[in-house]
């Protein structure tokens, strides 16, 4: 029996805005300081990709770790989140100077489910809440959620691709996961999306 869609879950970065070329201008700086420009590194996504599977999506501390691995290092934790801190702080500097907009179209498919079909929407995304908050007051997207309708790295121990982040959402919008339809941009965002049984829009 097919179960009809009630709610509906959204990631933020990639999906409602995008910075992505941000993030990786953030860990280019890491990999100019750890020597390896010289793998090919640029500002393109893409160029992490080659060298790094899963770098896009991926997150900081995935590829941080790699980048590590490929720099002759012991990825540990405390020099992870060092990097880590490090790649913040140029994107904080990049995202001060920069317009942020939604992505095109993403207003009219919330205002399309929330006002027309009367659909719950809710925000379920890795984003840190520093960021996330910068996010929502440069985008306006902030606006067009309930706050209690947010989802954030902090709110689960488990990153996707576990489904934490999707069935916390299922739980604050009061709905079964497996009712929830789910637009993601990443592969790891679709694993978590599948793994908490919904149906997915990449």
């Amino acid at each position: 029996m097919v179960k009809r869609l009630m709610a509906a879950a959204v990631d933020l970065e990639g999906t409602l805005v995008d910075i992505e070329k941000i993030h990786f201008l953030g860990l280019l700086a890491v990999a100019r300081y750890l020597g390896l420009l010289y793998l090919g590194f640029t500002e393109d996504p893409q160029s992490f990709e080659r060298v790094i599977t899963g770098a896009i999506g991926g997150g900081d501390r995935f590829v941080i770790s790699e980048l590590l691995k490929l720099a002759g290092e012991t990825p540990t934790k405390e020099r992870v989140e060092e990097l880590r801190l490090m790649k913040v702080e140029v994107v904080n500097r990049l995202l001060a100077r920069r317009i942020v907009r939604p992505r095109p179209g993403s207003k009219a498919v919330i205002e399309m489910l929330r006002d027309e079909l009367g659909v719950p929407i809710a925000v379920c995304s890795l984003t840190d809440e520093e960021l996330a908050k910068t996010l929502f007051a440069k985008s306006g997207v902030g606006l067009w959620f309930p706050a209690n309708h947010i989802v954030l790295q902090s709110d689960v121990k488990r990153l996707k691709p576990f489904p934490d982040a999707y069935i916390m959402a299922a739980l604050k919008m009061g709905e079964e996961p497996s009712r929830i339809v789910s637009f993601e941009d990443s592969f790891s965002g679709v694993q978590a999306a599948v793994a908490a049984e919904k149906v997915v829009i990449d």
